[in-house]
């Protein structure tokens, strides 16, 4: 039985395109959340700005700005109980703000550079 070369390939490319989308993910989460850093807190994608900030808010973190979306919001929480709160009042999970702006095509909405 002759087997193709996407057989072949294909498993180890598989398998290194998770590792690198793993790796990426694990740089972008060190230090999200740590007190009076700036953090992306991603929220559901079907929430609205509106309820997003409400969530925020109601998490006593600091509000930086929004997102590049509707669902994501950069927040500096002061402690660790406001990042809990994050994730109490729905942000599925945080992402630390930098690495975050390096992986994004929205990156100016992270900086908050309007000059582009």
């Amino acid at each position: 039985m002759r087997r193709n070369a996407l057989q072949i390939i294909g498993l180890p490319c598989l398998i290194t395109g998770f590792a690198i989308v793993w790796s990426l993910g694990l740089i972008a989460m060190r230090g999200a959340g740590e007190p009076r850093a700036l953090s992306l807190a991603v929220f559901p994608p079907w929430w609205g700005e509106k309820r997003v900030f409400m969530a925020a808010a109601a998490s006593g973190s600091r509000i930086v700005g929004p997102g590049p979306v509707d669902w994501l919001l950069i927040v500096s929480p002061d402690t660790r109980s406001q990042t809990l709160g994050l994730k109490a009042e729905g942000a599925v999970f945080l992402l630390n703000a930098t690495a975050a702006k390096a992986c994004s095509t929205g990156a100016t909405a992270l900086s908050g550079d309007q000059s582009t």
